[in-house]
């Protein structure tokens, strides 16, 4: 048989003190990292649900003011329509003074009018 030594070399394996000190820091450091990072993320959220309501009663509005703007487009076409009937019956039919379309004397004011003709 062969005898075979093993030495065994005692020496100090303990962790320094910095060392423990920096790995204390380091956890304290992450940890309010942790929590900072928490707060933020809940105040994120609230704000985006405030957001989100504040784009529905945007959009609400908008909504709104388009069906007015869309009314008023309605009744505008349908007075024009109506104006254009009117054009054409005034241009088929007599001149609105009775007395024809080139008649060089002017119109005598109506009664209550404003305007105001020569006589």
């Amino acid at each position: 048989m062969t005898n075979k030594s093993v030495q065994v070399i005692e020496g100090n394996l303990r962790m320094p003190h910095w060392a423990m000190a920096a790995i204390g820091t380091l956890t304290v450091v992450s940890i309010a990292g942790m929590g900072l990072a928490w707060h933020n993320f809940t105040a994120l959220q609230k704000v985006h649900e405030e957001f989100r309501g504040q784009m529905k009663s945007a959009e609400a509005n908008t909504n709104q003011f388009v069906t007015v703007l869309e009314q008023r487009l309605t009744d505008a076409n349908a007075a024009t329509a109506n104006l254009q009937r009117d054009l054409v019956v005034v241009e088929k039919g007599r001149p609105p003074n009775g007395r024809g379309w080139h008649d060089p004397r002017p119109l005598r004011a109506w009664r209550g009018s404003s305007m105001i003709s020569p006589q």
